[in-house]
């Protein structure tokens, strides 16, 4: 098997007429819960789950910031 290259980036361009966003699905994530705190972004009703935008950021924080206490590297 060869070695996986780690500090890389991808970029993908297409036919599509929508621009990328150029922001990372945290940011992303932090800016739908300023915009949309209240709503319900998440629902898993087998888990009883129903998680605003708000929520759901919160929970992000919170998993990376356990797996940065574990020694994961975050980018």
């Amino acid at each position: 098997m060869g070695q996986v290259q780690h500090h890389t980036r991808s970029y993908v361009c297409g036919t599509g007429g929508s621009a990328l966003m150029h922001k990372t699905v945290g940011v992303a994530l932090d800016d739908a819960a300023r915009e949309w705190g209240d709503r319900v972004a998440l629902i898993s009703r087998h888990q009883g789950i129903r998680w605003t935008y708000r929520e759901l950021a919160e929970r992000a924080s919170e998993t990376a910031a356990g797996l940065i206490a574990l020694g994961a590297v975050l980018r």
